[in-house]
């Protein structure tokens, strides 16, 4: 049977069903053993360099936040294989954070190695290869161990991570909620201020039954961390999940920079509490920390009970470190 080179070279380098050659490698022993394919679950965002396979493209770094490195110089026909874990068959919404110059690119997100194709989607111009936003798109996947790829219908696009998420709010629980993409930052006590000017404190705008003030709760839909937003962005009170911290957070405070960004488009922004909140916590320590967890991601609003949790703090207020887990 012929095969396209495409599902060719992927046969040769990596194991899926429907593959005709057998491949192995030497075994210490003397034989042969299979090579193992390793599959990611899927929680979060995929950061794109992060590919199995690849054909024509190239990393590079990105100025995005985050930082790191992003794929670029992609052409009409090149493409990316990830090896993931799909929790539960059902319909996903995928989220691509990309760049483009000009747009006019598409892309198609496909099973690895081609012959089924999930969905396809434009990528508008966004006015440079560093400028970056989020599109997304709904697909069917089925559950299980798989290779998917991303590939150029047409190029001059740069991608910098891919997300995926069930549009019920599945996501690997039952907790259920909004899906929304948003751009997170952290603050702690050393620079929260009172809406007066005044910084070091642990005052918040929207005090409620939870807390009174500021506070890193351990993270439970019980126990919530306060985070701040614009409250036209998000209503004060809502608890919203982040699938990569593992965490739930409630609407407790407001955010200066989260208004300019809502008045400029309504562009999504969510400032995350950490650390202690009855005294300065030291620097820089602090302040790496709130770096560390800056990145574009996906939230539940008004999600319920029955996410993972990990209840680690993100900044210990004990050792004075950054203990923050990224899922």
């Amino acid at each position: 049977m012929k095969h396209s080179k495409y599902l060719l070279l992927f046969c040769i380098l990596t194991f899926i069903e429907g593959c005709n050659d057998n491949i192995s490698t030497s075994d210490p022993s003397g034989g042969t053993s299979p090579r193992a394919t390793t599959y990611s679950p899927i929680t979060g965002t995929i950061q794109a360099e992060s590919y199995s396979l690849m054909s024509g493209v190239q990393k590079e770094t990105t100025t995005d936040a985050g930082g790191g490195q992003d794929v670029g110089y992609i052409d009409a026909s090149d493409w990316m294989i990830y090896n993931v874990n799909v929790p539960t068959s059902g319909s996903y919404k995928i989220f691509y954070r990309v760049a483009s110059l000009n747009g006019g690119g598409n892309l198609q997100l496909e099973r690895g190695g081609g012959g089924l194709t999930y969905g396809t989607l434009s990528v508008p111009s966004t006015g440079g290869w560093q400028n970056w936003t989020t599109i997304s798109h709904t697909v069917t996947l089925s559950a299980g161990n798989q290779s998917i790829a991303i590939k150029a219908i047409s190029g001059g696009w740069n991608i910098n991570w891919w997300g995926l998420a069930t549009t019920s709010g599945g996501g690997g629980g039952n907790g259920g909620g909004t899906l929304q993409s948003t751009y997170f930052t952290s603050y702690g006590y050393n620079d929260n201020d009172d809406g007066n000017g005044h910084f070091g404190t642990a005052v918040i705008a929207y005090p409620n039954s939870h807390h009174s003030i500021a506070t890193e709760g351990t993270g439970t839909y019980n126990d919530p961390v306060t985070f701040a937003t614009d409250p036209r962005e998000i209503a004060p009170g809502t608890i919203i999940y982040v699938p990569y911290l593992q965490k739930y957070f409630q609407m407790e405070d407001g955010c200066a920079e989260c208004t300019t960004d809502w008045n400029s488009g309504k562009k999504w922004r969510t400032d995350l509490f950490m650390g202690g909140n009855t005294s300065l916590q030291p620097e820089p320590a602090l302040s790496n920390c709130e770096d560390y967890v800056t990145r574009n991601d996906i939230m539940y609003i008004n999600a319920g009970p029955g996410y993972p949790v990990d209840t680690t703090p993100l900044f210990s207020s004990t050792s004075h470190t950054c203990t923050a887990h990224l899922h």
